[in-house]
């Protein structure tokens, strides 16, 4: 055979098995077979495909499901024209036309979030985000200097979670279905229609979506959202600008005028960082208003936040789940850095709280509460320092106040305290009449009522440790203790004077007088004093002594 002739054949036979390769890689039985095989191997997705069929300039998938953490996705159809080869080689996704109709994404059996939080949680970025600790500085601007220390950042910024892995444009998108919302508390919102409409994404351009969503809650109320977003790009891979705009409004049985929820949210990337604000407003007023800032430089995120929201103005919009009956009211400012080991954080709050099993069912006892709070404080890895605190609690009447007597900084770590007059007292702690039901929550099967707590006590520095006395006795009167319903003890007054010393060499507490009483006798009087060094093997030590009258027991219903 003639060299020429040889080489005519070698070339058909290389065409026709080139064509062969083609024709199968083409054929949508194939990639249906290959598409198959590989959801096979993510048994996380457990999905299921009818068919694809990818070609030159268009893609279409049929009767897709996928399962994952208890949410399902239902897909009739999806069609994309795209350049699949351009897409495939070289990482540009340049969609034209993106639609998918009637999908359903059922949320009805999704774990709980906390359980998804810590599948997902990232153990090695925290780990090599909180190595290598920096020396802790008292004044706030003086940190913000600073370095990040060695280790990837917690948080990079927006824009760099935002950053695409290939080229992408966005023609157009139309996308039309529905989710189906789990039931809460008995008040399921039940379906969502959704639809996502727009485009004109790509770089050097805004890209433009508007979101519809609108659905029914079983009570007849209903929930209607549309939201526009918009992002824009300064390379294909690359965002300088994302934002959404939305209009949220609720009716139903419990609010027939309607309720109306407006949130406009920015993010832009510049020169020297990104900004940020987020502004939710009502009715009739803003509901709240943050504004941030990340400089690259400092690695150092700082803003200020404003509040003025109630129940009222969520309830309609947390799709089902109970909340506590509240207000809150306050303004301030924040500061933190990329890698969350210090947030600082001050301002003023107002706050106001009711219905509070809601939460949990044992803080039905609690009943109303407020807060006023004035602080300054700082955390820093395992430091805390407190330039300012002022907060006082209280129900019906004033319950209990707490007030930083000068700046001090505690390490949480070694124990040690750094006040700047460590002659003067460092925090105060006033009881002027807290209900003992407040204590039911931590109790269990023990129900304590009767009188309030009252009492005075004081901190200060000692030996670069922390030192705790009673400036004027404890005392609650008329207390009844039931087990599990059944009584053990009846109209008790209590009387305790104590105090704590804490240092980095141990610590000691001393009962200095304890007595309890009833109907004029005393039934316990008892003094005592416990303590350990740290890092002694022979555990803690104690003494102390007691008398009791036991006639006087024996009218108590324990005794019974």
């Amino acid at each position: 055979m003639k060299p020429a002739r040889v080489l005519v054949v070698s070339l058909g036979v290389l065409a026709v098995g080139l064509l062969i390769v083609a024709v199968l890689a083409l054929n949508s039985s194939v990639q249906t077979w290959a598409a198959r095989r590989a959801l096979a191997e993510r048994p996380d997705l457990n999905a299921t495909l009818e068919s694809i069929s990818v070609g030159f300039q268009r893609v279409e998938v049929r009767a897709l499901q996928a399962e994952s953490n208890g949410a399902v996705l239902t897909l009739p159809s999806l069609d994309a024209e795209l350049p699949v080869i351009a897409a495939g080689l070289q990482d540009r996704v340049a969609i034209r036309s993106v639609v998918a109709k009637g999908w359903i994404l059922d949320l009805t059996r999704v774990e709980d979030l906390k359980t998804v939080a810590a599948r997902w949680s990232r153990p090695r970025e925290i780990q090599a985000a909180t190595q290598t600790p920096r020396s802790f500085s008292l004044v706030s601007t003086a940190y913000a200097a600073e370095a990040v220390a060695a280790g990837e950042p917690l948080f990079r910024g927006v824009f760099a979670s935002l950053q695409l892995p290939v080229d992408l444009s966005l023609d157009g998108a139309d996308l039309e279905g529905e989710i189906i919302l789990p039931d809460v508390d008995g008040n399921g919102m039940g379906r969502l229609q959704v639809k996502l409409t727009g485009g004109g994404l790509g770089s050097g351009r805004e890209g433009s979506f508007v979101l519809d969503a609108a659905g029914t809650k079983p009570d007849g109320g209903s929930l209607t959202l549309r939201s526009t977003l918009s992002a824009t790009m300064d390379t294909p891979r690359t965002f300088t600008r994302v934002a959404t705009e939305a209009n949220a409004s609720a009716s139903g049985p419990q609010f027939p005028d309607g309720v109306i929820l407006k949130i406009d949210g920015t993010a832009v990337r510049n020169a020297s960082g990104e900004t940020y604000g987020l502004l939710l407003a009502g009715n009739d007023r803003q509901l709240a208003n943050i504004d941030g800032e990340l400089v690259n430089a400092t690695s150092q995120i700082a803003g200020t936040w404003k509040l003025d929201v109630s129940d009222v103005d969520l309830v309609p919009f947390v799709l089902g789940r109970q909340l506590p009956t509240f207000t809150a009211t306050g303004q301030g400012g924040f500061e933190t850095g990329t890698a969350l080991k210090e947030i600082h954080a001050s301002g003023r709050l107002a706050a106001s709280a009711n219905r509070l099993e809601a939460i949990r069912p044992e803080l039905a006892a609690v009943g109303a509460v407020n807060l006023t709070a004035d602080f300054d404080v700082l955390q820093h890895e395992d430091s805390l320092r407190v330039e300012r605190l002022d907060a006082s609690f209280s129900g019906t009447e004033q319950v209990a106040r707490i007030q930083a007597l000068q700046p001090f900084q505690f390490n949480l770590g070694t124990g040690e305290l750094h006040v700047a007059d460590p002659a003067q007292d460092l925090l105060g702690l006033w009881l002027t009449g807290m209900p003992v039901e407040w204590v039911r929550p931590f109790t269990g099967d023990l129900e304590l009522t009767g009188g309030n707590l009252r009492g005075e006590f004081v901190a200060s520095a000692r030996d670069g440790g922390l030192a705790l006395r009673s400036k004027a006795p404890l005392t609650a009167l008329g207390l009844n203790l039931k087990s599990a319903g059944e009584p053990w003890l009846s109209e008790i007054d209590l009387r305790l004077t104590a105090s704590a010393d804490y240092t980095p060499r141990g610590w000691q507490a001393q009962v200095e007088e304890i007595t309890a009483q009833s109907q004029g006798r005393t039934l316990l009087k008892l003094n005592a004093k416990a303590g350990k060094l740290i890092g002694d093997n022979k555990g803690i030590k104690a003494t102390g002594s007691w008398s009791a009258d036991l006639p006087a027991w024996a009218r108590q219903p324990v005794m019974a």
